[in-house]
């Protein structure tokens, strides 16, 4: 056991969702380690909350439980640039298969074409993260790499952003870097619907059309009670007469015109944001709209296309299943988010489950998915819809998973659980110091030069629970793990410290005493043999400032001093 230097101061239900409490200070410090084993009985794992960041923490679970979209991330092959460094074994020989595995869903990462580096790759940091939610055995995962990626300072990290926005910044950098290897059209082979914005001239019927391109539909919610009635309204025409006439060049000259539009396409995917925030001009200020707007687990769309459209397309093709909400509690001016998802992990594919931020839990659908739709004393709205066609099937080979992410999530977890033990370890510590008026005196304080090989040492040997002596060897200082340490073993260690051996003083003729620094009083001993081999937790001391006192007797038939 190496010897520490010298110190001349050793002593120196409603409920249940909202935004989780501010954390310990030791879960600030290590959010990471400190929800290690903290893993939902559901399966599923939680994002940290870097500060403001639930809404991003919302978007990405849902995106994580569409089928696609995952099995699209799974499936891409991240290609480094030349001489890139990981922390882990990025490709071995066993990699093969995953190469095949992917190249059956066209993935063809081969030529010279090279992805950005790691940390600034949108789409290698969403394949990791994903890769940890599907594989890590930690309660939540952080963040952080990823909004790197998008070059966000830590200021960024406590500035709500837009859902919507936020969507297509991500569904952007995905079809950047799929378009790479010839799959860009995947997104919009989901989620890229087609309206058709018209004029209709209401004396020739002469119609003016162009077709308009969306990913998601924002829908007026304004004095409406449900989503139907927000997509009636969506679709509903204006009437331009009177001051807004619109001219026509069939009758050459202006005509009252009706402006609408007209779904002509529907996508697979169909992502629905509520617009629950406008600009009150009247109370000059944004205001959220709070009241109940109810949407269906199964939508029907015929009632919404042009009847040309309507004819021509399949009635399963306009069957929704609803899989996903986004809520949101709080004000105009900012909130918290989270998000209801339904399963397609399960053997049914229909349990939902409740994703708030590092908390992921079973969905109580009789009490509670209702409250999504608004109302008074409700405290999260829906905000974000997401349906998937009903009849879509999940993707082909949809379990697989790339073993070089497998790797890295085996890694990282191998690392936080070392650091998440350390650091347990560090709770369970506490500080002694023992004091011995008859020890013998100790060496000097090494010089300089041996310092460094001390120092080097101690490092080597970082489980020493010896600290520090006082620079006249009558006091050590320790520091022990109670759920390590018995009565007895702190005993023996004590005695190790200063150097007594059996052949000078036997173990039977030495104790411990608790020691009032402050009052020069030494009060209840530890030598019960009842206590000898408990853990020493039991005494319950103070994770520091206790003192104890090392008392011996010249022989077996002298007695300790009694306490009272």
């Amino acid at each position: 056991m190496s010897r520490p230097r010298s110190n001349s101061d050793p002593s120196a239900d409603n409920n249940k969702d909202k935004a989780p409490p501010a954390p310990s200070l030791s879960a600030v410090l290590k959010p990471h380690i400190a929800n290690w084993g903290q893993k939902s009985s559901t399966g599923y794992v939680g994002l940290s909350n870097q500060g403001a960041t639930c809404y991003l923490n919302s978007l990405l679970q849902c995106l994580y439980m569409t089928p696609e979209f995952r099995h699209a991330l799974f499936t891409w092959r991240y290609k480094p640039p030349p001489n890139t460094q990981f922390e882990f074994d990025f490709m071995d020989a066993a990699d093969s298969t995953d190469t095949s595995a992917a190249a059956a869903d066209g993935d063809d990462s081969a030529g010279g074409i090279y992805d950005e580096p790691p940390e600034h790759s949108i789409m290698f940091q969403l394949q990791c993260l994903f890769a940890r939610l599907h594989q890590s055995v930690r309660g939540a995962c952080s963040t952080k790499p990823l909004t790197k990626s998008f070059h966000w300072d830590d200021g960024q990290a406590f500035q709500q952003h837009d859902v919507q926005e936020l969507l297509r910044v991500l569904f952007d950098a995905v079809s950047r870097t799929l378009s790479r290897v010839g799959k860009g059209d995947l997104l919009n082979d989901l989620c890229k619907g087609v309206l058709l914005d018209y004029l209709d001239c209401q004396t020739c019927h002469n119609d003016r059309s162009r077709e308009d391109i969306f990913l998601d539909l924002s829908l007026t919610i304004e004095n409406i009670s449900s989503l139907e009635d927000a997509l009636q309204g969506f679709i509903a025409p204006e009437l331009m007469e009177k001051d807004n006439r619109v001219n026509c060049t069939q009758c050459a000259s202006k005509q009252d015109f009706k402006k609408g539009l007209k779904f002509r396409k529907l996508p697979p995917l169909l992502i629905i944001q509520l617009k629950r925030f406008h600009y009150d001009w009247q109370l000059d200020r944004r205001v959220k709209l709070s009241h109940r707007v109810s949407f269906p687990r199964q939508l029907e769309m015929s009632a919404f296309l042009a009847d040309d459209i309507l004819q021509s397309t399949p009635a399963a093709d306009l069957q929704y299943t609803l899989y996903g909400v986004i809520l949101q509690s709080g004000g105009a001016l900012g909130g918290h988010y989270f998000a209801n998802i339904k399963s397609f992990d399960d053997k049914e594919q229909g349990e939902w489950y409740r994703f708030n931020d590092a908390s992921v839990r079973t969905l109580d659908e009789d009490k509670e998915f209702d409250d999504a739709f608004g109302g008074e004393n409700i405290r999260g709205t829906g905000y974000v819809l997401l349906y998937r066609r009903t009849n879509l099937k999940l993707p082909t080979n949809y379990g697989y998973f790339p073993s070089y992410l497998a790797r890295m999530v085996e890694k990282e977890d191998a690392a936080i659980k070392v650091q998440w033990e350390r650091w347990q370890k560090e709770m369970r510590s506490i500080t002694l110091c023992v004091q011995y008026p008859q020890a013998k005196p100790r060496p000097q304080p090494p010089s300089d030069g041996d310092a460094k090989e001390v120092e080097k040492e101690e490092q080597e040997e970082d489980e020493n629970p010896i600290l520090a002596y006082s620079e006249n060897g009558t006091q050590v200082t320790l520091k022990l793990d109670v759920e390590e340490w018995t009565f007895m073993s702190l005993l023996k260690l004590v005695r190790t410290a200063f150097e007594i051996g059996d052949d000078e003083i036997a173990i039977e003729n030495t104790r411990l005493r608790k020691y009032h620094v402050e009052y020069d009083f030494v009060a209840e001993g530890y030598d019960d043999v009842n206590i000898a081999t408990s853990k020493i937790e039991i005494a319950k001391w103070p994770k520091r400032g206790l003192t104890l006192r090392l008392e011996t007797k010249q022989s077996a038939a002298d007695v300790f001093t009694f306490f009272d």
